[in-house]
């Protein structure tokens, strides 16, 4: 608990300064607040002793003036402060916290993560440490200066009940901390249900057209209501057992209250405090104990919170895998010229996010899928501006090589060299500046076609309508132009719905264009078209890879066969490499491979 406390404390190391604003405007108000019940024992006293009605009245006033102060003018300052550099400062920042290390993580790391759990922990995690913020600002804080400013002033005025409101504060403390440590495991197993949970809600919606037309929506929906049960059973029983062990944390209060009131009794019958004085210490009394059982329901939401934060928290300490050198070449002009030396690779277990708890534990929360996909002593050079087809059985090695040049992840054992620099010493951002990327299924986002063709361009970088129309003309988007009422300011929908897939390949060609790349990374781009959107895509790239390095992952003869350079893996070792012909005469696999159509042609 107190390595979470610290790095709750650091995230929100920037908003110190107005943390110290918040806590001054609470100081003085809780200051103030102790002055009306001071002033109605004061007015009880007076009216006890007879004193002249203009008195009373102007004690009064002066308990007007002070409400008027603290609850009107002081409060309108304080949330008018805390709309400016609060309430929407806070989401802002820990929103850009977490998108800054998603985008540190490398891109295996983000491939070997469940994107519905990481989605879970992040959604959760970003929410609950918010509340956190707000809870300790608006709730916990003023709480704290409330038990404290009226504490002292009750414990110096009468110490028998300061003392009294002491020993119940610090057994109702001590049995907080004590339930803290006995629902964690419970909390925290809570949680990873619903991290579970939301993985599957989120595939359920991510695959309802499969789900509708394979009449299965009973089934989808039966079983995600049965998770939820799951859910919902387990959060009964925590929170049952939490109301059971708070009734004892609450006796603690009632016996106080009733202990206080025989006290001041007994100091009034012994003429020790006036009338107007039990007045004031039940008042105050009675405000600090209201705070105390209001401490219920707020550790009852930290102890939830609790759980997401840390997990949130696990996520943001995770290491990016793929590193830059503090002093990393910048490739200005990048060539293009690749070379693989003795590379083996092997694809890291599937990791989940786990807590140091879980990890201390030895015990794995879920089960991990065995290691997959890997190359051996893969040894090759691609010249600059080469054209390359990668072939091979599906989990050949074919992707991995492609990752590996993007750098996706660093390889086991052996070198890449790019331009006669090791890959790692690199500027990554600036070396991916000028790597175009098409894959099988291109992402786009629910944006214009001409959002979805820029993106890949730095903030800065201009492109004229020509130079847009010209990309479109190489990528063959010219050829589906006509039917878009908005041209390249038409919105393509979620995932680029509105178009076929052939459209959304040449989409991701022009996005991969626009650029001006110095290399091409084609990854089985025509693997799933129809034979027409396929001649438009290999025309697409033949226009695409001239002068440029380009690396082609196809099964098609006619989009390889062209190729300046065929290499042909095997069950991740290079097995054979060379031209069409050449292939067709000296490597059994690659023979293989067409008799067998698994090159299609």
């Amino acid at each position: 608990m107190k390595n979470f406390v610290w790095k709750v404390l650091e995230i929100y190391k920037p908003f110190r300064r107005i943390a110290l604003v918040m806590l001054l405007f609470l100081t003085v108000m809780q200051s103030l607040s102790i002055i009306s019940p001071f002033l109605l024992g004061k007015i009880v006293d007076s009216v006890v002793s007879k004193k002249p009605l203009e008195f009373i009245l102007s004690l009064a006033g002066i308990s007007l003036g002070i409400f008027l102060l603290r609850d009107v003018l002081l409060n309108y300052y304080k949330e008018k402060f805390e709309l400016d550099w609060v309430d929407y400062d806070i989401p802002r920042y820990v929103a850009n916290k977490t998108l800054k290390k998603v985008f540190s993580l490398s891109i295996g790391q983000h491939n070997n993560q469940h994107s519905g759990i990481k989605q879970s922990i992040i959604n959760r995690g970003e929410h609950s440490l918010q509340t956190l913020a707000f809870m300790t600002l608006y709730e916990v804080m003023p709480l704290i200066l409330k038990i404290g400013v009226m504490g002292t002033f009750i414990l110096v005025r009468n110490p028998l009940i300061g003392g009294v409101l002491i020993t119940a504060g610090l057994i109702f403390g001590g049995i907080s901390i004590y339930i803290n440590s006995l629902l964690q495991d419970e909390l925290e197993n809570h949680q990873e249900i619903g991290h579970r949970n939301y993985k599957r809600h989120s595939e359920l919606l991510r695959n309802v057209e499969l789900i509708l037309v394979s009449a299965q929506e009973k089934k989808g929906q039966d079983e995600y209501d049965q998770a939820l049960a799951r859910y919902s059973d387990a959060g009964k029983h925590l929170w049952k057992r939490y109301i059971r062990l708070t009734g004892l944390r609450n006796v603690a209060i009632g016996v106080a209250k009733f202990a206080i009131v025989a006290v001041g009794v007994m100091q009034v019958y012994q003429n020790q405090y006036t009338p107007g004085d039990l007045v004031l210490y039940l008042s105050l009394s009675s405000d600090l104990m209201g705070n105390l059982w209001s401490i219920g329901p707020i550790h009852r939401q930290v102890l939830d919170l609790y759980t997401a934060v840390n997990k949130y928290f696990t996520l943001l300490d995770i290491e990016p895998e793929v590193k830059t050198d503090a002093n990393p070449v910048k490739p200005d002009n990048l060539r293009g010229r690749i070379e693989f030396k003795d590379v083996s690779f092997t694809y890291p277990v599937r990791k989940y996010i786990v807590s140091d708890e879980e990890e201390k534990s030895g015990e794995d929360p879920k089960p991990r899928d065995k290691n997959h996909g890997a190359l051996f002593n893969v040894s090759f050079t691609i010249e600059a501006g080469q054209k390359i087809a990668l072939v091979g059985h599906s989990g050949a090695g074919k992707s991995t090589i492609a990752y590996l040049i993007l750098r996706a992840h660093d390889p086991d054992q052996g070198q890449i060299i790019v331009d006669e620099n090791d890959l790692r010493q690199l500027d990554l951002h600036e070396y991916r500046r000028r790597i175009g990327v098409v894959e099988q299924q291109v992402g786009l986002f629910d944006a214009t076609l001409r959002y979805n063709i820029l993106f890949g361009l730095q903030n800065g970088q201009q492109v004229t309508d020509e130079e847009l129309r010209e990309i479109a003309r190489i990528s063959c988007i010219d050829r589906f132009f006509y039917r878009l009422e908005k041209g390249f300011d038409t919105f393509i929908g979620e995932r680029g719905v509105r178009l076929s897939g052939g459209e959304r390949q040449r989409v991701g060609i022009a996005r991969a264009l626009i650029k001006k790349p110095k290399m091409l990374i084609l990854d089985e781009a025509t693997s799933s078209l129809d034979s027409e959107n396929e001649s438009l895509i290999r025309e697409a790239i033949g226009k695409a890879s001239q002068g440029k390095t380009t690396i082609i992952i196809a099964h098609r003869l006619s989009t390889i066969r062209d190729a300046d350079k065929i290499l042909v893996l095997d069950k991740g070792s290079l097995v054979g490499q060379g031209k069409h012909q050449e292939l067709l005469e000296s490597c059994e696999t690659y023979r293989n491979l067409i008799t067998h159509q698994i090159v299609k042609p």
